[in-house]
């Protein structure tokens, strides 16, 4: 009996614990799917600027909008080619896994690890990272006065 008990112990205790890695990876999936969202929204902004700096011959003479033209024409291919793995079978979960593993230790070494990063995902993170770094320097001054 006690083989038994222990063997039951073991299956509950495995299933708590896949029930858990399920659980945290709905909550990764769902995480990136919002952050997509907001990714995609600013990928739109671009691109109708972009399409509108064309129009008025504007990425002719300005530096900014033909670097615009530029990180949006880039960011529309790589997002074309997440859409196609995105729509096979389990696709979602892969490239997920496709896009951590790009963002690993030894993809850096590589010098492959912004390969599927876009770059107003990357403008976006540097501006979080701007907002805090000025919080920061705002909160001494306060404690000062």
């Amino acid at each position: 009996m006690s083989l038994g008990g222990d063997i039951e112990k073991r299956i509950i205790q495995d299933l708590t614990w896949i029930k858990g890695k399920f659980s945290l990876m709905r909550k990764n999936l769902s995480k990136e799917f919002r952050k997509s969202k907001v990714v995609a929204g600013d990928l739109r902004h671009n691109a109708e600027q972009a399409l509108t700096d064309l129009r008025t011959g504007k990425v002719f003479t300005d530096d900014h909008a033909l670097e615009n033209l530029r990180n949006t024409l880039g960011d529309s291919l790589k997002a074309a080619g997440m859409t196609g793995i995105f729509i096979l079978p389990g696709g979602s979960v892969g490239l997920i896994a496709l896009r951590k593993m790009l963002k690993s230790k030894p993809a850096e070494k590589l010098g492959i690890e912004n390969l599927l990063t876009l770059t107003v995902e990357e403008s976006r993170k540097i501006e979080e990272e701007k907002k805090q770094e000025e919080e920061g320097n705002e909160q001494p001054k306060d404690e000062e006065e």
